[in-house]
């Protein structure tokens, strides 16, 4: 073994595993299916367009809860948080609301427009398959 050729190998190192390392980064974004951004990984609407849709979802709710509990900051963070939560675990089910949630003008229209309506006990109903 000739010592030159190890202390080049160590030498190589950092900028071999650099290289691998922008390569591996370039293989996630350039459009390999089902990776990255580019890629067809993730169905149009997804869980993407439900996180994008989540400051709209939560602005109306906001509003709403305002109107309806003025003041009380515990009881507006409260009902905005868990009628956001509602949406977004309906938009993970159907990614179809998240584009629906974005043009609502407010909560009203966005439930009556955008989710599956409950029947009398609260519930989706046998629409959903129970």
């Amino acid at each position: 073994m000739v010592i030159g050729a190890g202390i080049d190998a160590v030498r190589r190192g950092p900028a071999v595993a650099a290289v691998f390392a922008c390569l591996g980064l370039l293989a996630c974004t350039c459009g390999a299916p089902g990776r990255g951004r580019g890629g067809q990984g993730e169905p149009p609407g997804g869980a993407g367009a439900c996180a994008a849709a989540r400051a709209s979802i939560e602005a109306l709710y906001r509003a709403e809860a305002q109107a309806r509990f003025h003041d009380d900051v515990a009881r507006v963070e409260e009902a905005t948080r868990d009628n956001s939560e509602m949406v977004l675990a309906e938009c993970a089910r159907r990614p179809e609301v998240a584009a629906c949630a974005r043009k609502a003008e407010d909560a009203v229209a966005l439930e009556r427009t955008c989710l599956t309506p409950l029947d009398d006990e609260g519930s989706e109903g046998d629409s959903l398959g129970r």
